[in-house]
């Protein structure tokens, strides 16, 4: 639940920009509309976490795995009051909405600087972190047994970089691509009528938005399909509603990103799975901020509250 809160509402969150993009929406804007279904749900969320943790009697063990996992880490890494620079930047940068792609890359530059002086490693290495992603074997130039790092701190530690992020850019590319077929063959129109003559008011248009979202999702095992999807398709239905299209880029991350790690298939359910060792069943009820999320979603689209109209300073294109 943290994590999902996290990826949703952060402004270098990949879900949270690609919304705010296809919606046509400023990226802080989007955010702040996003609050009135987050904050709620994970404010009961945590009074029920509360609740269920006062009636648990345990006691904390800390798992030898995870005590040799921590040992490792030290040995490898110089922990130290510069390792928060990156971070702080990431968060001043938030907080003052600067644009995101600058910060980004201020913020990684940092975190290589930090890297080399107070790790130890080389410019090389940092290099090769940003592109090709970090490697337990770099710590070999610091005389430190690699082939003895035990597999969790590898596992852990093995992974980022620009590299990484090509499977993430290929599906969204694959999506426009495929919402821009869809369109240029009018297959949208044929798709829109349908839809139209369900669609009797704000409430059925966030229904059927939520819905939608939730099918391309379970379809796909993938938010980005669904968020360039449903967000071209409805986009335009909701200006002419005189809807602001955040009230469309909020419903897409509601069922987007909140409902994604619900997904079995899906890569953030499989991680899920892999990473906390329980089957889905078990974490479900427990994901208590996704599902009331929705629901939220769905109840401010029939009552009209936290729904923002179009602004008259603001005129939106809403040609046939």
């Amino acid at each position: 639940a943290g994590s999902v809160f996290g990826d949703k509402l952060s402004p270098l969150s990949d879900t949270t920009n690609l919304a705010s993009l296809v919606c046509e929406v400023d990226l802080y804007e989007h955010i702040r509309h996003m609050l009135y279904t987050t904050i709620p749900a994970s404010l009961i969320a945590l009074v029920i976490y509360y609740i269920a943790g006062m009636n648990i009697d345990t006691e904390l063990v800390v798992p030898e795995t995870v005590s040799t996992l921590m040992a490792t880490l030290d040995s490898i890494f110089n922990w130290n009051i510069l390792l928060l620079l990156p971070p702080i930047i990431v968060l001043a940068g938030s907080i003052k909405k600067y644009p995101t792609v600058p910060i980004m890359l201020f913020s990684s530059g940092v975190a290589m600087v930090t890297g080399v002086l107070a790790h130890g490693f080389s410019w090389l290495d940092a290099v090769n972190s940003a592109t090709s992603g970090f490697q337990v074997s770099m710590a070999s130039g610091l005389g430190i047994e690699t082939n003895q790092v035990i597999w969790e701190a590898t596992k852990l530690l093995n992974r980022g970089g620009l590299k990484s992020m090509s499977g993430l850019v290929t599906v969204i590319v694959c999506a426009y691509v495929f919402a821009s077929i869809v369109e240029r063959a009018e297959i949208l129109n044929v798709i829109l009528h349908s839809f139209h003559k369900r669609i009797r008011s704000r409430g059925h248009l966030v229904l059927v938005t939520i819905l939608s979202s939730m099918g391309l999702v379970s379809a796909s095992g993938t938010s980005f399909i669904s968020i360039v999807m449903i967000g071209e398709l409805f986009r335009e239905t909701y200006l002419k509603m005189g809807l602001h299209p955040k009230n469309l880029s909020r419903s897409l991350e509601d069922a987007g990103t909140m409902f994604n790690c619900l997904i079995p298939w899906s890569s953030a359910g499989v991680f899920y799975i892999g990473a906390l060792g329980v089957s889905p069943a078990e974490f479900w009820p427990w994901a208590i901020p996704c599902y009331l999320g929705i629901a939220f979603a769905i109840f401010y689209g029939f009552t009209g509250i936290a729904i923002a109209k179009n602004s008259p300073e603001k005129q939106y294109d809403v040609s046939a």
